[in-house]
């Protein structure tokens, strides 16, 4: 019943309506027949062409973009290539507008359907025409990557570092540019051009890491810029090898100053690319190469205790030892490399350090038990000292720093006078009187006294 009265009301309005006058006086009947005059002025500024080229570009799009859908969807197995109606619509339009201004969009896209369509070679083609005939169109960088991209594929590597370059003359603002850069230095290790690729890496590993203080650099790094890094050490790694090996590493970090930030990192992979192809002798030597060049780097340790696990892993013994005799006296407690850096520094290898020293005396006590010789002896008594003397000197500088200075003189003395000479023996004297000289001011009386009495008698002393 309801539905019957808005009906009935509906119609019983039309009637009213057709009954109404117009302005000029007449019903709607006495329109029929009259000419109602059509506007055929174009929108202003627009072309038929123009609007028909905007119309087709579109449907071409949206075709795009529903294959995408289904190619996302995994719905193009076994059915027509999801891009075909693009594909036709693109080529349709630069049919009917072939010398269109506007075609760098429509041959952009064109490229691409071709590209989702696994279609390669004309997916080139078209983008060979897009630069070629439109060399100012703001899709050029692009186009010439993807360029790129595609000739690198087709094996074209001297032809896809031209594209590459085009995009890094756009200059480092271009979103391409790091991207070509690092592509540029593939296309022409490809071409066994490893000294020019390397001039291409570097520049990708400047602007990731080449930060003025700070070592830290590549963990701030996001992961997507960590893995650009790690892939452009490996081929940095892999042309270093095909060239010289780390004997090719300093003209290539010597400038600009920023390389130094990550230097030891060159180094450091060269190596483990070594290793990993079993050339112990050349990992060995590259992580010795960077220790020898910089001795007080922090780094240097951890390169040369790599040096001693390659060769122990191989089964070079003594070349392992006689690298442990090198470490010590590099990184020991009377190294240039631990009055250079942070005491935190030489927290983390003191450790390793007496871990040597415990081994290389041991080892050489065996030796001497076997051969009763007595420069083996001696050789065990030198490395049993020295381990010993340096275990004095840190003990009397832990107890120096915890203001415990009668017991830590007494400790710098055992380290000046209790062993043979040695590198630390001046400088434990001279640290038993800087502490005897502050237990002096915490005494008083005959306590006082005898302190002043054993600074006296050491100033008489000279160390062993």
């Amino acid at each position: 019943m309801k539905r019957r009265a808005i009906a009935a009301t509906t119609v019983a309005t039309l009637l009213v309506a057709c009954a109404t006058t117009t302005e000029e006086g007449g019903t709607l009947k006495s329109l029929e027949g009259r000419e109602v005059p059509i506007s055929r002025e174009r929108a202003s500024g627009v072309s038929r062409e123009d609007a028909i080229l905007a119309y087709r570009r579109r449907i071409g799009d949206l075709e795009i973009e529903a294959g995408d859908d289904r190619a996302a969807a995994g719905a193009t197995k076994g059915r027509q290539n999801p891009y075909a109606g693009a594909i036709a619509t693109y080529e349709a339009s630069l049919r009917a507008f072939p010398k269109h201004p506007d075609n760098d969009k429509v041959l952009y896209q064109l490229s691409r359907a071709y590209e989702q369509s696994g279609d390669l070679k004309r997916s080139r083609a078209v983008l060979d025409r897009l630069v070629r005939d439109y060399p100012d169109s703001a899709y050029r960088p692009e186009a010439q990557f993807r360029r790129g991209e595609i000739l690198f594929t087709m094996r074209e590597y001297e032809e896809g570092e031209r594209a590459y370059a085009d995009v890094l003359r756009q200059g480092p603002g271009s979103p391409y540019y790091e991207r070509a850069l690092y592509m540029q230095g593939w296309a022409r290790f490809k071409q066994a051009r490893f000294d020019d690729g390397l001039e291409s890496f570097f520049k990708v590993l400047d602007r990731k890491l080449a930060r003025p203080g700070s070592s830290q650099a590549f963990e701030t790094l996001s992961r997507a810029d960590r893995e650009l890094v790690e892939d452009t050490f490996r081929v940095v790694s892999l042309s270093l090898a095909s060239l010289q090996g780390p004997a090719s590493i300093p003209g290539y970090v010597a400038q600009p100053a920023g390389r130094k930030q990550y230097e030891f990192r060159v180094y450091q992979e060269l190596g483990e690319l070594y290793i990993k192809q079993e050339r112990t002798k050349d990992a060995a030597d590259t992580f010795n190469a960077f220790a020898r060049r910089h001795p007080t780097h922090p780094e240097s340790p951890a390169l040369q205790a790599r040096v001693i696990e390659a060769y122990k892993n191989a089964g070079f013994a003594s070349l392992a030892l006689e690298t442990k005799k090198e470490f010590v006296v590099r990184y020991g407690a009377d190294s240039a490399w631990r009055r250079v850096n942070s005491p935190a520094a030489y927290e983390r290898v003191q450790p390793v350090v007496k871990t040597h020293l415990e081994e290389l005396a041991r080892h050489y006590h065996a030796t001497a038990q076997k051969s009763k010789k007595r420069e083996d002896y001696q050789e065990a008594a030198r490395w049993y000292r020295t381990y010993l003397a340096q275990m004095n000197f840190l003990l009397g500088e832990m107890l120096y720093e915890d203001k415990h200075f009668g017991e830590a003189a007494a400790e710098y003395e055992r380290t000046a006078y209790e062993y043979p000479r040695h590198a630390k023996s001046a400088e434990a004297g001279y640290a038993a009187l800087l502490s005897y000289g502050q237990l002096e001011k915490s005494l008083s009386g005959k306590e006082r006294t005898v302190a002043q009495r054993r600074v006296r008698r050491m100033h008489a002393r000279p160390a062993c």
